[in-house]
């Protein structure tokens, strides 16, 4: 299941990251609504596609992924009910971290790398930079490997 402690908005601090040149290298495509990378969550032989959300609503706060196979079928997904309290931000958040940890854990034959696709923007951006991230978006880091890719994709249009 999802685990949040209270520690997951605290701002990491430059001692608890690795050493500058030893932080991992990130494949992260930023963009906006009027113009987004597409062409990577094409299907492409040996490549899956994860798509995140998480959405914070007055009936409450969940985050979910669908994983899709090179020839786009459905071969897993996450649904999750978080604590009231949490934000759309750390909704995003947990939605990138289990569908990471998805592609780790369970995986689907055939699939070499992952696509990560969200419409959580300001996630992104702060795994890009690996400045001021919380500890939960430092999870999301951690988790992923050389073979994720993430990507920016519109929502909500």
């Amino acid at each position: 299941g999802v685990e949040l402690g209270g520690s997951c908005e605290r701002r990491l601090v430059d001692w608890e990251l690795p050493y500058p040149p030893e932080r991992k290298s990130l494949d992260i495509t930023l963009g906006r609504k009027e113009e987004w990378a597409e062409e990577l969550i094409q299907p492409r032989p040996g490549v899956g596609v994860v798509y995140t959300d998480g959405s914070k609503k007055e009936s409450g706060v969940g985050a979910a992924f669908v994983a899709q196979d090179p020839e786009g079928q459905n071969v897993g997904q996450g649904l999750f009910k978080l604590p009231d309290y949490c934000s759309n931000y750390q909704a995003e958040a947990v939605a990138q971290r289990e569908g990471v940890i998805w592609t780790k854990e369970v995986g689907h034959p055939g699939v070499q790398n992952w696509v990560i696709a969200s419409d959580g923007g300001a996630v992104l951006a702060s795994m890009k930079g690996q400045r001021r991230m919380t500890s939960l978006v430092g999870e999301v880091v951690r988790e992923a490997e050389d073979g994720h890719s993430f990507v920016y994709v519109p929502g909500h249009q």
